[in-house]
């Protein structure tokens, strides 16, 4: 019993402990940045509609999928890959079948798509078919120039170029070339990142950084690009547990340097008022306010909670959301046994 239970508390040890011992990922500094720690484990994880869309095989179909690619962004996204599948054929699955150890992302600026992809794989020969290009030198390690990227030149036609190296263990993929020499840094100096939080993934995302890029604010329709905190450093992570994938954040933010604005309503002669501190929400408040009232209010405030669905349930899948449809304000908020 003593000799089964002594080797259970090693084979768990010894994930957490080879993981600490590995070199951090040479990623740039960049906005975002994404670590998986343990992509088998990520990808035996991944089910259903997630599943699909990462490895490519999502319906035309599915909403989420119809409405990102009828957005800018999304319709940007589909054309960049075509020009960047052109050079290098890469999917999930293939870089699984590198055996990676941990795989790292990078976004150093929206605008460009300049990226860093960083693969940390056992294997010396690798089953990506990985085109030469042209070769230069960077601080003594071997690179490969396929494509040009807006990371290097800023042009309308190509914002995805195609940088690579392998050096120290790790696959460096970059759309630019400019992208690709700062990991290589970062690998010269064994400095980089490790997972930000424990879980199948851990994201770090700089809101400093993010609250200056009108690009993100304007195309990538996340809060965090628009609201929340306007300073510091937002953590989340995504782990398996029951009855399936969470998401998990932490932030700091920095104290306000100044008071609130404050509107003195003494001496006016005021039946209502209100103030809208972000004016970037001013015509969304307004219109909310003044043009779709709600008919018949809840007496109290509520938080807008809805029933999660049934996690076993094989229809509709947990994936699937519609964007391109608001939650109807009948759907907010209530006094029934929900949860959110």
């Amino acid at each position: 019993m003593k000799t089964t239970l002594a080797l259970s508390l090693f084979l768990i040890a010894f994930p957490a402990a080879h993981a600490q011992t590995e070199p951090p990922l040479p990623l740039p500094d960049a906005p975002v940045q994404l670590v998986i720690p343990d992509p088998a484990a990520a990808d035996r994880a991944l089910t259903g509609g997630f599943r699909k869309a990462l490895t490519g095989t999502l319906e035309e179909t599915d909403p989420v999928g119809a409405a990102l690619h009828r957005t800018r962004v999304g319709g940007k996204l589909a054309s960049q890959w075509e020009l960047f599948t052109a050079d290098l054929s890469l999917s999930w699955k293939d870089l699984i079948a590198t055996r990676p150890t941990s795989i790292g992302f990078a976004i150093l600026a929206a605008g460009d798509l300049e990226a860093v992809l960083a693969l940390r794989t056992p294997l010396a020969a690798l089953p990506i078919p990985l085109p030469p290009g042209k070769a230069f030198d960077h601080r003594g390690v071997a690179c490969h120039l396929v494509s040009r990227g807006a990371g290097d030149e800023r042009t309308q036609d190509r914002r995805i170029g195609l940088a690579w190296t392998k050096t120290g263990g790790t696959l460096l993929l970059a759309t630019s070339e400019r992208a690709l020499k700062l990991a290589v840094d970062k690998a010269l100096a064994n400095a980089g990142v490790q997972p930000f939080l424990p879980g199948l993934a851990s994201l770090r995302l700089d809101l400093d950084a993010l609250r200056k890029d009108l690009y993100f604010r304007r195309e990538f329709l996340f809060a965090e690009g628009s609201t929340g905190p306007e300073t510091g450093v937002l953590l989340a992570a995504l782990r398996d547990e029951a009855p399936g994938l969470v998401e998990v954040r932490e932030g700091t933010a920095a104290a306000p340097t100044a008071p609130a604005p404050r509107w003195v309503t003494a001496g006016r002669g005021l039946a209502a008022a209100g103030w809208e501190t972000d004016g970037a929400r001013l015509f969304t408040a307004l219109r909310r306010g003044l043009l779709e009232t709600v008919p018949s209010p809840e007496s109290r405030p509520v938080q807008p909670l809805k029933p999660l669905p049934e996690p076993n349930a094989t229809s509709p899948d947990r994936y699937l959301v519609d964007l391109t449809k608001p939650v109807a304000l009948s759907e907010l908020g209530g006094t029934g046994p929900e949860t959110g």
